[in-house]
Protein backbone atom coordinates (compact mmCIF):
# COMPACT_ATOMS: atom_id res chain seq x y z
CA UNK A 1 0.00 0.00 0.00
CA UNK A 2 2.84 2.41 0.72
CA UNK A 3 4.29 1.94 -2.76
CA UNK A 4 0.93 2.78 -4.32
CA UNK A 5 0.68 6.02 -2.30
CA UNK A 6 4.26 6.97 -3.18
CA UNK A 7 3.54 6.32 -6.84
CA UNK A 8 0.30 8.36 -6.81
CA UNK A 9 1.89 11.31 -4.99
CA UNK A 10 4.88 11.11 -7.30
CA UNK A 11 2.59 11.35 -10.32
CA UNK A 12 0.75 14.33 -8.79
CA UNK A 13 4.06 16.09 -8.10
CA UNK A 14 5.31 15.32 -11.63
CA UNK A 15 2.11 16.77 -13.12
CA UNK A 16 2.25 19.94 -10.97
CA UNK A 17 5.92 20.55 -11.77
CA UNK A 18 5.16 20.14 -15.49
CA UNK A 19 2.29 22.62 -15.32
CA UNK A 20 4.42 25.11 -13.39
CA UNK A 21 7.21 24.86 -16.01
CA UNK A 22 4.69 25.39 -18.85
CA UNK A 23 3.26 28.43 -17.06
CA UNK A 24 6.72 29.96 -16.56
CA UNK A 25 7.65 29.29 -20.21
CA UNK A 26 4.43 30.86 -21.56
CA UNK A 27 4.92 33.88 -19.32
CA UNK A 28 8.51 34.31 -20.56
CA UNK A 29 7.39 34.08 -24.20
CA UNK A 30 4.64 36.66 -23.62
CA UNK A 31 7.12 39.04 -21.98
CA UNK A 32 9.57 38.59 -24.85
CA UNK A 33 6.85 39.33 -27.41
CA UNK A 34 5.93 42.52 -25.54
CA UNK A 35 9.49 43.67 -26.18
CA UNK A 36 9.05 43.31 -29.97
CA UNK A 37 5.40 44.04 -30.84
CA UNK A 38 2.82 46.21 -29.15
CA UNK A 39 -0.79 45.55 -30.08
CA UNK A 40 -2.57 48.87 -30.44
CA UNK A 41 -6.17 49.93 -30.17
CA UNK A 42 -7.19 53.02 -32.12
CA UNK A 43 -9.83 55.63 -31.30
CA UNK A 44 -10.96 58.53 -33.47
CA UNK A 45 -11.83 62.08 -32.43
CA UNK A 46 -12.63 64.22 -35.44
CA UNK A 47 -9.75 63.67 -37.85
CA UNK A 48 -7.24 62.56 -35.23
CA UNK A 49 -6.42 58.93 -34.47
CA UNK A 50 -5.34 58.09 -30.91
CA UNK A 51 -3.45 54.85 -30.36
CA UNK A 52 -3.35 52.99 -27.05
CA UNK A 53 -1.64 49.82 -25.87
CA UNK A 54 -4.41 47.25 -26.12
CA UNK A 55 -3.29 45.37 -23.00
CA UNK A 56 -2.51 48.28 -20.66
CA UNK A 57 -4.62 51.09 -22.22
CA UNK A 58 -1.49 53.32 -22.06
CA UNK A 59 -1.50 56.17 -24.61
CA UNK A 60 1.13 55.53 -27.29
CA UNK A 61 0.79 58.12 -30.04
CA UNK A 62 -1.60 60.11 -32.20
CA UNK A 63 -1.78 61.40 -35.72
CA UNK A 64 -4.07 62.53 -38.50
CA UNK A 65 -2.75 59.93 -40.95
CA UNK A 66 -1.31 56.43 -40.83
CA UNK A 67 2.09 57.87 -41.78
CA UNK A 68 2.01 60.31 -38.84
CA UNK A 69 1.06 57.52 -36.47
CA UNK A 70 3.88 55.35 -37.80
CA UNK A 71 6.43 58.17 -37.51
CA UNK A 72 5.42 59.17 -33.99
CA UNK A 73 5.28 55.57 -32.78
CA UNK A 74 8.76 54.91 -34.18
CA UNK A 75 10.12 58.06 -32.50
CA UNK A 76 8.82 56.90 -29.14
CA UNK A 77 9.58 53.19 -29.57
CA UNK A 78 12.45 52.87 -32.08
CA UNK A 79 13.13 49.15 -31.46
CA UNK A 80 9.52 47.96 -31.15
CA UNK A 81 6.90 47.38 -33.80
CA UNK A 82 3.30 48.43 -33.37
CA UNK A 83 0.28 46.68 -34.81
CA UNK A 84 -3.17 48.26 -34.83
CA UNK A 85 -5.45 45.34 -34.02
CA UNK A 86 -8.70 46.88 -32.82
CA UNK A 87 -10.88 49.94 -33.03
CA UNK A 88 -13.89 51.24 -34.92
CA UNK A 89 -14.29 49.59 -38.33
CA UNK A 90 -14.29 52.94 -40.13
CA UNK A 91 -10.99 53.92 -38.50
CA UNK A 92 -9.37 50.58 -39.29
CA UNK A 93 -10.54 50.78 -42.91
CA UNK A 94 -9.27 54.36 -43.31
CA UNK A 95 -5.86 53.54 -41.83
CA UNK A 96 -5.64 50.37 -43.89
CA UNK A 97 -6.28 52.27 -47.12
CA UNK A 98 -3.68 54.88 -46.17
CA UNK A 99 -1.09 52.21 -45.40
CA UNK A 100 -1.77 50.45 -48.70
CA UNK A 101 -1.10 53.68 -50.60
CA UNK A 102 2.28 54.28 -48.88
Amino acid sequence: MDLVNIFIWGMVAWFLIGEWRRYKFNKAVANAMDNFVIEMEVEVDGKTFFCYNKATKEFLCQGNTAEEIQTRFNLRFPDIRGAIVSGPKEALDALGQQLNSI
